[in-house]
């Protein structure tokens, strides 16, 4: 069961009953993703290459998606994969944005996304890639991508920027563990950024046992601090 909040930004979050938990921020969730994962994710840093490979860890409503779309570099691809085991029902879905007073432009691409079934890329728009798998993340290994990723003929040696958008720590504890973030780490590519909401202490100790630079950024409204990790 999901319950609609508005938050305060004038966008909207859904509340998880099961989980007493909201999928974004009340202080802003438009906000709260385009800080998190557009200003320091996708535009963190130059990507020095012609395609970008992005794993979305917690697809949730489709927010970041839809804000990477309307955030692509023009001269660059992106083949964005999302992870997320437990969907919401389509018409469920696009019936969120409705509420929202300012609506991401790129809202139209939303059917086009939830129609994906994970089992290659839809070219949404002009060099936006999409695929939406749902399994666990943790089940997913470099070989599946590699399979997904042989029916387009391009060549990826591993995600380039990861959101990572789970459920804070305190309600999904089994995706912030080090044996989930490892087996993530292992389907990066080298020089790779992970980007995060959550800067609880553990979870950036698990990732500079990784290899991982970790640097703490200002949060979004309502959050003092981020996760940027550099691998």
């Amino acid at each position: 069961m999901h319950q609609l909040i508005k938050t305060n930004d004038g966008s909207f979050t859904l509340y998880n009953e099961v989980l007493d938990e909201t999928y974004h921020s009340v202080n802003g969730a438009l906000t709260e993703s385009l800080h998190v994962f557009i200003k320091n994710g996708l535009m963190y840093r130059p990507f020095e290459k012609n395609e970008i490979h992005i794993l979305e860890v917690g697809f949730g409503t489709g927010l970041n998606a839809l804000l990477t779309l309307e955030h692509k570099p023009i001269d660059q691809k992106i083949f964005y994969t999302a992870v997320e085991p437990y969907p919401l029902k389509t018409e469920d879905n696009i019936a969120y944005f409705e509420h929202f007073e300012t609506a991401p432009k790129k809202l139209s691409a939303l059917a086009s996304l939830l129609q994906n079934d994970g089992s290659n890329f839809t070219e949404i728009e002009s060099g936006f890639y999409f695929s939406l798998l749902t399994q666990k993340i943790q089940s997913l290994k470099m070989a599946d991508h590699l399979l997904r990723y042989s029916e387009l003929a391009v060549f990826f040696e591993g995600f380039d920027l990861v959101y990572f958008d789970a459920f804070a720590p305190q309600k999904q504890s089994e995706m912030w563990n080090l044996e989930t973030l490892s087996s993530i780490s292992e389907q990066m590519s080298k020089k790779s950024l992970l980007t995060s909401y959550c800067a609880q202490g553990q979870f950036k100790r698990h990732l500079k046992s990784l290899g991982f630079n970790v640097i703490g950024i200002e949060g979004p409204p309502g959050k003092r601090e981020m996760t940027v990790a550099l691998f």
